[in-house]
């Protein structure tokens, strides 16, 4: 079994590049090579080995098999909403939820399971959002969306509790999640409405004291993954509204000056530097994630150690911080590295639909929702890769978590459905003059 394990590793990585180079190959064939034939390699890609998996853990396999199943239902649905839109950006979507599911199937079947509700949660309410995007962005309902926002990030405080030394999730017994999470949404719609409403004097300002607002309450809950991420998104809309480079450099070094200023005050902030700094130094104790997670990634090179043939398990909240550790374990190194190419393309293919949108609103959006995926998978595989300080944040599309996949899902699918809003738009008022 340890041989076929081992055999399997370059039929999985062929058909992980198999994606990528018909996606990214020449123009002319795009058409041809998507409709026909991405929906077989994303099954393939999955199944294969799902095949292992059972094998490997068959007094489970009735579980395992439930979840091939439904997966392979929100494939076929993901694929079937995309089919003929967006291909590159749909693919490396799918490329990145199927990877992610490979995994989680691998380290917990019973959190593999919970992920296929939270996504087909995220993908209904993307669709729903989609559907109702223009009563959504109405002018008189999005008086409202500030102080919702701010009472769902105020909810900690009240029905929260704090985890390893953050107070940033609400527990409602029945389900818990992360206000900073959902905020996203609104986060964005808010400064987008903001920075395009002319009758508001001194939009940047105002923009700037609603992320200052929400920014100290991240930092006053010890969120300081959170506190940077939305600050940072604040910056690239800023940038992109003035056009002034200091400006955006000003505000990078008061990111840095806040992140000293409070690994100075709070000792798991400050716990998280020195690690950064030398994981080693505490090899059992705080260091222990850090290296286990070095160890995992250094230790089987290219091709990864194989499905089950690695020890992933080993590395403390594998399955979300960490999860990207245990991709390149047993999964190799070119599979993880198309993971980090798949947020490229995102980030790449965002700011082109931004760049089409003739509407200054859903630029913003576009460029926000953009910026906090790209950002967010910045900060955690910076940490992870002991590029930065480990924040603790997810990775969007791929880490176990419900909120995570919901604002992720409900993020792209804005984001696929900007191009057409606009055209439709742009045909209304053709229809008009």
């Amino acid at each position: 079994m340890d041989l076929f394990i081992l055999f399997s590793r370059y039929i999985i990585n062929f058909l992980a590049i198999l994606i990528f180079v018909l996606n990214l190959g020449q123009e002319q064939l795009k058409p041809y090579i998507v409709k026909s034939h991405l929906y077989k390699i994303a099954i393939a890609l999955f199944t294969f080995p799902m095949i292992i998996i059972m094998i490997k853990d068959f007094e489970n396999i009735s579980y395992l098999f439930i979840n091939w199943f439904l997966m392979i239902i929100i494939i076929s649905v993901f694929y079937y909403v995309l089919k003929g839109h967006l291909e590159i950006m749909g693919a490396v979507i799918l490329y990145l939820i199927i990877i992610s599911m490979i995994m989680l199937n691998r380290l917990n079947i019973f959190l593999a399971r919970r992920q296929i509700i939270f996504l087909t949660v995220a993908v209904l309410a993307g669709l729903a959002i989609v559907v109702l995007f223009s009563f959504i962005i109405n002018k008189k309902l999005m008086k409202f969306y500030t102080p919702i926002l701010l009472i769902l990030l105020l909810l900690p405080f009240i029905l929260g509790e704090r985890i390893y030394g953050a107070l940033n999730w609400v527990d409602l017994e029945i389900i818990s999640f992360q206000p900073s999470e959902l905020g996203k949404i609104l986060y964005v719609l808010i400064g987008a409405r903001i920075l395009t409403n002319n009758e508001i004097n001194k939009p940047v300002l105002k923009f700037f004291i609603l992320t200052s607002i929400i920014s100290s309450i991240f930092l006053v809950q010890r969120d300081l993954g959170a506190a940077f991420l939305y600050f940072g998104v604040f910056l690239i809309l800023f940038y992109i509204h003035t056009l002034k480079l200091l400006y955006l450099i000003i505000g990078g070094v008061l990111c840095g000056v806040g992140g000293l200023i409070f690994t100075a005050m709070f000792a798991h902030v400050r716990q998280r530097v020195l690690n950064w700094i030398n994981p080693f130094n505490d090899v059992l104790g705080s260091g222990y994630q850090m290296v286990q997670g070095l160890f995992a990634m250094g230790t089987w090179g290219v091709l990864g150690s194989g499905i089950y043939l690695g020890t992933p398990k080993n590395v403390p909240f594998v399955t979300t911080d960490f999860i990207f550790a245990a991709i390149v374990e047993e999964l190799g190194i070119i599979i993880a590295f198309l993971v980090i190419l798949s947020f490229f393309c995102i980030g790449f293919f965002g700011c082109i639909i931004a760049i089409k949108l003739e509407n200054d609103f859903l630029k913003y959006i576009a460029l926000g929702y953009t910026s906090f995926i790209i950002l967010q998978s910045f900060l955690i595989l910076g940490g992870i890769l002991q590029i930065i300080p480990l924040t603790g944040v997810t990775l969007p599309f791929v880490s176990y978590g419900g909120s995570s996949i919901l604002s992720s899902i409900i993020m792209i699918f804005i984001l696929f459905y900007l191009p057409y809003y606009n055209d439709e738009g742009t045909k209304k008022n053709g229809r008009k003059k």
